[in-house]
């Protein structure tokens, strides 16, 4: 025969007790603060690539200005030491 499981000893609800529910609270707190350092750690590299960036934008105007100054002298020194072509 079949055996009858009283009604008493089976759970009407499954809510969550007052302890569980204290713990789910915690875990989702400790969850926000590290979704909140993850948040600050993106931001913080975003800022540092942009830094980069802009140093990095710098130092190529500087390179050309030189690269540009450079080719003048040597135009302008190549001009003065060839000789004139009607020296004979």
């Amino acid at each position: 025969m079949t055996t009858m499981i009283p009604e008493d000893t089976i759970p009407t609800s499954q809510e969550p007790t007052p302890k569980q529910r204290r713990k789910q609270a915690k875990r989702e707190a400790r969850l926000m603060l590290k979704l909140e350092r993850a948040r600050l750690a993106v931001h913080k590299a975003q800022q540092k690539v942009a830094q980069a960036q802009s140093t990095l934008e710098e130092s190529k105007a500087r390179l050309r200005s030189r690269e540009e100054a450079l080719t003048k002298r040597q135009d302008q020194t190549s001009d003065s030491i060839e000789p004139p072509a009607e020296a004979q």
